[in-house]
């Protein structure tokens, strides 16, 4: 990215526009202003139509965006218009944007800038985006923003000239200051969409990983078939409603264990809403399975499995589970596709070998996003019987091993999706490869196998592991730091960590939680954020403040409370526990910083409790 990149961010209100820059590289904040104070119509034109680098804005092609494009693309209309009239007219244009008026807006949407749009928000699937509503405040929170602050004023109101400038701050300081942030923290991403636009010639600076994923191999499709790209894309087709067992030959699967087969004829006389739960005990396995469109996998809650002297504990993934089933029974609905995520298979390999990571990440994106689109009913790969076949295929291959495991009399502990766990005795170790290696002949997968010391489960979602090899695996809300995605909760995250050093390392809760110095904790490991549904007002030390806090347990502290609007009655935010608000940065001495540490220890050894209390000891086996 040899050109300029400029972040912005624009605040628009009735009699008020700014648009803020930061220059990523010069490190040089500016700005362009229109209101009764200061006019700079001109200079904001003159910048944005000479400017041919990267515009970076979190969610500009939904909002920022269209809102300058409309000024530029009309901008001798509105040039010579009194201050207020423009100002009123760019406001009821934004809150067009705002309401998705799209006959208002559509011609502003795509209109083309010399710059290039670069819009991280977009770097997320729209699931994701709705599902974890992302926001540019809630990531400056994971970021670590030293200020936590939401727009000053509502979006409809007149502002003073102070106010203004209250505005502008918000701007400069904190919009800016997150999305440097964020640039920053994503730059891996935005490499390689450029790797992408450079080498392939798709212009995806603002696309997700499956349109990034569809777009390709919607060209490639309509090259080789000679079909109009704009004809596919609005390709639909209707939802299966046929039995799972007409999908594949069901002399695929022949299980051995009575109750197997009885599941695997259910499952084949079953439509796509099926899923089943169901015990199954067999010798030394107890296992809840629960099987389902979603995937498989089996369920308990608060144990520990370890090894005693003599056994061994293994983890066994299939690699590429999806990708290789998709080439292996032709999961797709054209044959040009499949020939070509094939090829990408076989591509992937070879820059893996060569170590061309870029390329190799890039590869690895469009195999892994393809389940996802043949399930999604608005893509044109959309192909719902393929992608149902898809779901039990694995599941199906998945209770094969379990079978096989069960034949030998090996203890399995867990059944996920693309995975298996036994513990054997140490002299059966290799008898348990060649078993798995009889399911992968017969299914042609490859499984990867991992020996482990000992993991402790909370539940199938929320677990932490720790292999022979030192490497600690976690998941749900074991995981802390760089181990969490963008956009999920970072609250609290001095509980995971203690439970890591207790767990791995037999640290006490006690001892790592109340000294924060010795075992490089930050005080933001102790605090929490809140956002406040927007129909309450959040009330602390008797005045009202913003909806969206970070703040941390002391017990010096007032109560933080929410009162619903028109109402009267306050409510805990957090029954019974003082805060103290957090919303600027202080460094201070552990000390001054008063944590109420005995709220995080009781949290931390709730779960060590409801671990242990129900924990499976092997050695009573």
């Amino acid at each position: 990215m040899s050109k300029k990149t400029w972040l912005a961010d624009i605040e628009c209100y009735p009699n008020f526009f700014f648009l803020g820059i930061k220059d990523y590289k010069g490190k040089v904040i500016f700005s362009y202003e229109i209101s009764p104070a200061i006019d700079q119509r001109e200079e904001l034109y003159k910048a944005l139509t000479e400017f041919d680098g990267y515009f970076v804005t979190f969610n500009g092609e939904w909002y920022d965006n269209v809102v300058l494009n409309y000024i530029l693309k009309d901008f001798e209309r509105l040039r010579y218009l009194p201050i207020l009239e423009f100002l009123a007219k760019v406001k009821e244009f934004s809150n067009a944007v705002i309401d998705d008026d799209f006959e208002r807006i559509k011609y502003y949407r795509w209109f083309k800038n010399q710059y290039i749009s670069v819009d991280l928000f977009l770097y997320w699937s729209k699931n994701l985006r709705i599902s974890k509503k992302i926001s540019l405040k809630s990531l400056g929170i994971q970021l670590g923003h030293p200020e936590v602050q939401e727009l000053p004023y509502e979006h409809m109101s007149y502002l003073s000239l102070s106010e203004m400038e209250q505005v502008k701050r918000y701007n400069l300081v904190n919009d800016l200051g997150i999305l440097e942030l964020l640039f920053n923290k994503m730059k891996p991403d935005i490499g390689l969409r450029h790797f992408i636009s450079t080498e392939y010639g798709l212009k995806c600076w603002s696309m997700d990983a499956p349109k990034i994923s569809s777009e390709i191999l919607l060209s490639d499709f309509c090259k080789s078939s000679s079909r109009e790209l704009n004809d596919v894309r609005k390709y639909r087709f209707h939802p299966y409603a046929g039995k799972i067992g007409d999908l594949f030959d069901n002399k695929l699967f022949k299980y051995k264990h009575p109750l197997l087969q009885k599941v695997y004829e259910e499952i084949l006389n079953s439509r796509r809403d099926f899923n089943k739960t169901f015990a199954f005990v067999s010798g030394r396995t107890e296992l809840n399975i629960s099987l389902g469109i979603g995937g498989i996998h089996s369920n308990f809650e608060n144990k520990i499995f370890t090894v005693k002297d003599g056994e061994i504990y293994l983890s066994s993934d299939v690699a590429s589970l999806y990708p290789t089933n998709i080439i292996n029974h032709g999961i797709c609905r054209f044959t040009e596709v499949l020939e070509k995520y094939s090829n990408i298979k076989i591509e992937r390999l070879e820059a893996k070998k060569l170590k061309q990571k870029q390329k190799d990440t890039f590869l690895k994106l469009i195999l892994n996003s393809f389940s996802g689109l043949i399930d999604n009913e608005y893509s044109w790969l959309y192909y719902p019987e393929g992608a149902l076949k898809l779901r039990i295929l694995g599941q199906l291959q998945m209770l094969k091993a379990l079978d096989e495991c069960i034949e030998k009399g090996y203890r399995v502990l867990a059944l996920n999706t693309d995975s298996i766990d036994v513990i054997i005795d140490k002299n059966q170790e290799q008898e348990y490869y060649d078993v798995i290696s009889k399911v992968e002949k017969q299914y042609n997968l490859v499984f990867e196998h991992e020996e482990i010391e000992k993991t402790i489960y909370s539940n199938i979602n929320n677990y932490i592991q720790l292999s022979k090899s030192g490497k600690v695996k976690k998941k749900g809300f074991y995981k802390h730091g760089d181990d969490i995605p963008l956009g999920d909760s970072v609250n609290e995250q001095v509980v995971p960590k203690a439970l890591e050093l207790y767990f791995i390392k037999n640290i006490p809760i006690e001892e790592s939680i109340m000294n924060p110095d010795k075992y490089g904790f930050h005080i933001y490991d102790y605090c929490k954020s809140n956002k406040i549904a927007k129909n309450y007002d959040v009330i602390y030390e008797n005045r009202k403040i913003q909806n969206l806090n970070r703040y941390y347990f002391s017990k010096s502290r007032p109560y933080l409370f929410k009162v619903k609007k028109e109402k009267s009655t306050y409510e805990h935010v957090n029954v019974g526990e003082g805060v103290e608000l957090f919303n600027k940065y202080e460094e201070k001495s552990w000390k001054d910083y008063g944590i109420n540490y005995s709220h995080y220890i009781s949290k931390a050894r709730k779960i060590i409790n409801e671990v242990q209390t129900e924990q499976i000891q092997l050695r009573l086996w």
